[in-house]
């Protein structure tokens, strides 16, 4: 059986590379056959689109204002002296490639004019998971809901990644799974909310990272060199300035070493940041060798309870925030009873640090394993 999946892989980031990985493994090791489809030109055309705009608008905002032109000059200098200070960040970018191109099986160079072709290739054609069904105007688009396909489709842990599903789009969404044989997603209120303007069962399955476990990722970093001292690892997303504030706090109580995960180019320059590069397999090691981890992020998270490591989670969307995120960590954190590691901005307290009973997390988690893999094998072989 000849499988092909479309996700988010274009983007440098983490848990987007981490999650394509893992059900192309969990595919392969089931004996079928997968490949990745490069979702580069769909990329490149949105981020030329919004170039362009910034552009004009940096073009006619010079023009009205000779002061801004001059403090651009400024700044195009300090940003060349950023950019020698951001190395460990351009070097992690540089691992992402490596990664794509070593790791994956992908299908570089198809254009969305050329899609319908695929149709002769592959037998079934999966959704894969991330945010790729988002709601949001400028993410919204049917390749995503492949469109172009006309075999067996099938969605795995696909996410809208807001709360609400605006009305106008729920007529698309209907529209675009009216023929898929096998619907699931990851949040557990989408799965509701999509089995009634569907009218069908939608399944709530795990991220793709939680398909393979903890044996599977202990191999997959192995010998991968970390920190020698003791460390808290923060893993952040946003840039929130409490983040640092708690992190400092944080480790001070603990007595650990902070290090800091380059995940953006500011971030690299500040004392904190690891200074060796850190693509998917090192980002893995370092939690992995953790002593603690604090991070603002869903897959952050999930590798900590992949590994077992005390941990905290900072809230990074605020709940009245129109493009709130929270929606996938309420999910997985009630699935496995550990809603109170959730933090909101706050001063530190040693009372945040609360104990983690792993054993009934593993086994939770295990079992939405098991769930998450019949719905693969059930919808493939029907």
């Amino acid at each position: 059986m000849r499988t092909a999946t479309i996700t988010w892989i274009t983007y440098n980031n983490y848990g987007t590379a981490l999650q394509a990985y893992a059900l192309q493994k969990y595919l392969e090791d089931s004996g079928i056959s997968n490949v990745i489809i490069s979702d580069q030109d769909i990329v490149e055309h949105r981020l030329s689109a919004k170039a362009e705009q910034r552009q004009k608008t940096s073009l006619w905002a010079c023009l009205r204002h000779p002061m801004r032109f001059f403090f651009g000059c400024v700044y195009s200098i300090q940003a060349k002296w950023r950019k020698y200070r951001r190395k460990p960040y351009d070097r992690s970018q540089s691992l992402f490639d490596d990664f794509r191109h070593k790791t994956l099986k992908l299908l570089f160079g198809m254009k969305r004019e050329d899609m319908v072709q695929l149709n002769e290739r592959f037998d079934v054609f999966f959704c894969g998971s991330d945010q790729i069904w988002s709601v949001l105007d400028y993410n919204f688009d049917d390749y995503f809901y492949l469109k172009f396909a006309q075999k067996k489709k099938i969605s795995y842990a696909a996410s809208i990644g807001t709360e609400d599903i605006p009305l106008e789009k729920q007529k698309s969404i209907e529209q675009y799974l009216k023929d898929f044989s096998g619907i699931s997603v990851r949040e557990r209120q989408t799965a509701l909310q999509l089995s009634n303007i569907l009218d069908r069962p939608v399944e709530w399955v795990a991220d793709p990272t939680l398909l393979q476990d903890t044996t599977f990722w202990e191999c997959f970093c192995e010998n991968v060199k970390t920190p020698r001292t003791k460390y808290l690892l923060c893993y952040f997303l946003g840039e929130q300035p409490w983040y640092f504030t708690y992190a400092q706090a944080l480790a001070k109580h603990l007595k650990l070493k902070m290090v800091l995960v380059p995940s953006r180019a500011a971030f690299a320059c500040k004392k904190e940041a690891w200074r060796k590069a850190t693509g998917p397999r090192e980002f893995v090691a370092l939690i992995r060798n953790a002593e603690f981890v604090l991070t603002d992020s869903y897959h952050g998270s999930i590798f900590a309870m992949q590994f077992s490591k005390p941990f905290l989670h900072l809230q990074r969307f605020a709940e009245n925030n129109p493009i709130c995120q929270n929606i996938r960590i309420h999910s997985l954190f009630s699935l496995v009873g550990l809603e109170n590691l959730i933090l909101t901005e706050k001063a530190f307290v040693p009372e945040d640090i609360r104990p983690i009973d792993y054993r009934l997390v593993q086994n939770t988690l295990a079992q939405h394993r098991e769930n998450s893999r019949a719905f693969i094998k059930q919808h493939l072989w029907e």
